[in-house]
């Protein structure tokens, strides 16, 4: 009794594996191709994103810098 539950545990781990397997073979077998404008896609997207932050930042940079100088000049100014 004891080996025939160990029989059906190691069935089961085999089916288990078998699937496994199968889906690791699918995804290999897939168009080359296609993954790899997956990740052009990604990437691009990704540098586009933090370009987009970086932009940002140095604009608000430059706003403060720019605001910055010109509350300085008006302190000369006002000497």
């Amino acid at each position: 009794d004891e080996v025939q539950s160990e029989c059906e545990q190691l069935r089961l781990v085999l089916r288990d594996t078998e699937t496994m397997f199968a889906t690791l073979k699918d995804a290999s077998t897939s168009d080359l191709s296609q993954v790899l404008a997956d990740v052009k896609k990604y990437a691009s997207d990704a540098v586009g994103q933090e370009s987009r932050e970086l932009q940002s930042t140095l604009a608000q940079k430059a706003s403060a810098s720019d605001a910055d100088l010109h509350e300085k000049f008006k302190k000369l100014e006002a000497r």
